[in-house]
């Protein structure tokens, strides 16, 4: 809008905006229109100025930016949401239906361990059915054999007295047959004296064992031998009294006869048989009997010492037989025979002698 050119002097037209002024004034508080300056020139833009301007608009372009950034982040971040919300749909879909499944299978597991339950009830319920048979049957058993041990008790003392009762008879007969006269005669005898057998008989049981009669037998035997020569034995000896005797007085006697001629360091009694210096009077025909026992076996064991050159012999009875054996030592280079009996025959021990 083009400019009015100005009239008049300055300070009339100062005078004129006053008044024009005032007039406006008025004019706006009676419309109550804001004051506004009609002829307010505008602000001259400064350097400050431009640099705000600048800087703000570089602000603005950075918030169009980052508001622009924000929008494309917002699209990617709903995108990504709509695929998580696809993806979650899908897993509850697949849940839904493992769950389906696992609940399938859960309940035939649970059926099956239902079935098999009651299949071992079933089986523990025969088993003790049968548990109780075998109870009822063994008390039964126990019952039945009870039973059996009494009536083998009754017949034990049946046959006990059945047995008194032969004995009996036996002995009636007997006085039958020899007479009243020879049953007067018959003599008592006790077979302990005090608490223990006497010691004839244990002789005689050990006697009759080393004979062949058995233990058990024995006892019977002894009595039946007192019978026959009118002697009554008051108890037959039992099976392990014999025993017993058999013990202290063979077993015992020769570990005692071996132990003595062991340790016995000598006991001179000036008895010479043959040369030969019996110590041991006591037991001269156990030491007989062992010697002879030791010549024999040293005699048929000779021939297998092929390596010997020396032999000493003493007491010996020089036979046919030893003369065998002595010729077949082929190493044999001294020979020495002291009080030996040698029988007469042709060279073959002067040989021996010679060849010494």
């Amino acid at each position: 809008m083009p400019r009015a050119p100005r009239t008049g002097t300055p300070s009339k037209q100062r005078k004129h905006l006053k008044t024009a002024s005032a007039a406006a004034k008025e004019k706006r508080e009676k419309e109550n229109i804001p004051a506004v300056p009609l002829s307010t020139p505008p602000p001259r833009p400064n350097a400050r100025i431009l640099a705000d301007n600048v800087l703000l608009r570089s602000q603005v372009q950075r918030l169009k930016s980052a508001k622009k950034n924000a929008v494309k982040r917002e699209n990617r971040l709903r995108k990504k949401v709509q695929e998580l919300e696809c993806k979650t749909k899908d897993a509850r879909e697949e849940l839904k239906k493992a769950t389906a499944h696992g609940e399938a299978e859960v309940r035939a597991v649970l059926k099956k361990k239902r079935e098999d339950e009651l299949g071992w009830r079933r089986r523990l319920a025969e088993a003790k059915h049968l548990v109780d048979q075998a109870k009822y049957k063994l008390a039964w058993s126990n019952g039945e054999l009870k039973k059996k041990i009494s009536d083998l008790s009754q017949l034990r003392g049946a046959l006990r007295l059945a047995n008194r009762q032969l004995n009996r008879r036996k002995d009636a007969l007997m006085r039958a047959t020899n007479g009243s006269r020879s049953a007067k005669h018959v003599l008592r005898m006790q077979a302990k004296r005090g608490r223990a057998y006497k010691t004839e008989l244990r002789c005689i049981a050990r006697a009759m064992v080393s004979s062949g009669c058995k233990e058990g037998k024995v006892g019977d035997l002894m009595q039946g031998i007192a019978r026959v020569f009118g002697i009554d034995l008051d108890r037959a000896i039992s099976r392990r009294t014999v025993r017993r005797a058999i013990l202290e007085g063979l077993v015992a006697s020769q570990v005692q006869l071996g132990a003595e001629m062991k340790l016995t360091s000598g006991i001179p009694d000036l008895l010479i048989e043959d040369r030969r210096n019996l110590e041991t009077i006591v037991h001269i025909g156990v030491y007989d009997a062992l010697r002879d026992r030791v010549m024999t076996t040293f005699l048929a064991t000779l021939g297998l010492y092929q390596n010997l050159r020396c032999l000493h012999v003493a007491g010996i009875t020089v036979d046919l037989t030893w003369r065998e054996r002595l010729l077949s030592l082929s190493n044999l280079e001294e020979l020495t025979l002291d009080g030996c009996e040698i029988l007469p025959r042709d060279g073959s021990v002067l040989r021996i002698r010679s060849g010494a």
